[in-house]
């Protein structure tokens, strides 16, 4: 029989205690300064030498210098484990740390931020660098009979176990994730969406196809961190397959078709940048990253006429 005044007892902690799950997406979360979010690039201390591009571990950042003399600095956030070697490389101070961990999108082209240096033309008036953003396309959230409670199937396809641990997190009584409807199931054959966590080994393959196709029409899958979206630093490994494009392309020589795919970078993933996928997987927030080119062109003056 159950004592009755430990029953009040801990109610009264409870109402002591107050509320203590967290108000994110509706309100900002605690980020501290020491943050590593997503790196900006300054295109107007850039000068286009490439040294951060030869000290990445993950390729993140590539530079490559096109016929004609054209420079081409890119730097890809799903690659990027914000490691901070870039920022010590860079003898210009271009490069610098956010606090912006909402990244998740459906598109890969909302991760990039590319800087072009054109060669140096003769002009008399001196233009800055321009700059062109896309439009951030909206997301078509899952079709409206699952409504917005869907059910996810954790799938660990060779991680370190760091961004699985941030997974539990949103499980806990701060982040309560299951808030919003969603709920963390033990079957494939039950879930709406695919949560991969690690590169994809060859090992876990097999397991991984099979579970997909397990899953009901119509599935999703959720590639969370760097290891997912683009292999982290065993990209190039010969025991991966080197992310979730390449498990998409298999799939799709087996005929197991995917209906959406939502990426979430990070390494280790944030706990609100999970709930910030999610809710964009089920049409509570919008999209907040678009992809960035800047354009430089050198100016140099001509030469005044002698009087």
């Amino acid at each position: 029989m159950v004592n009755p005044l430990k029953v009040f007892k801990i109610i009264r902690i409870a109402l002591k205690t107050g509320t203590v799950t967290c108000r994110y997406p509706y309100t900002k979360p605690l980020v501290t300064s020491e943050f590593r979010g997503r790196i900006l690039i300054d295109p107007n201390k850039c000068r286009g030498c490439g040294l951060c591009s030869r000290v990445c571990p993950t390729k993140a950042l590539t530079f490559t210098i096109e016929r004609g003399g054209r420079r081409v600095l890119s730097y890809f956030a799903g690659q990027c484990i914000f490691c901070g070697l870039c920022i010590e490389a860079c003898r210009f101070n271009a490069i610098s740390f956010t606090q912006d961990f909402e990244l998740a999108t459906n598109s890969l082209d909302d991760l990039q931020q590319i800087i072009v240096h054109e060669p140096p033309k003769p002009q008399v008036k001196v233009e800055p660098s321009r700059s062109v953003e896309s439009e951030v396309a909206p997301l078509n959230p899952l079709p409206k009979h699952l409504g917005r409670s869907i059910w996810v199937f954790h799938l660990n396809t060779g991680s370190c176990n760091a961004c699985d641990i941030e997974v539990l997190d949103v499980l806990t009584s701060y982040h309560d994730v299951e808030r919003f409807g969603i709920k963390l199931v033990a079957s494939p054959r039950h879930a709406d969406v695919a949560l991969l966590t690690g590169p994809v080994t060859y090992e876990s393959l097999p397991k991984v196809v099979n579970a997909i196709s397990a899953m009901p029409r119509p599935r999703a899958i959720l590639a969370l961190g760097t290891c997912a979206i683009g292999g982290n630093v065993w990209y190039d490994s010969y025991t991966v397959l080197g992310g979730v494009q390449n498990l998409l392309k298999l799939l799709a020589e087996l005929n197991i078709p995917v209906d959406r795919v939502l990426y979430v970078p990070g390494c280790p993933v944030r706990p609100e940048s999970i709930i910030h996928g999610i809710g964009l997987l089920i049409g509570l927030i919008e999209k907040k990253v678009k992809k960035r080119v800047f354009v430089k062109t050198p100016q140099i003056p001509l030469p005044r006429k002698p009087k």
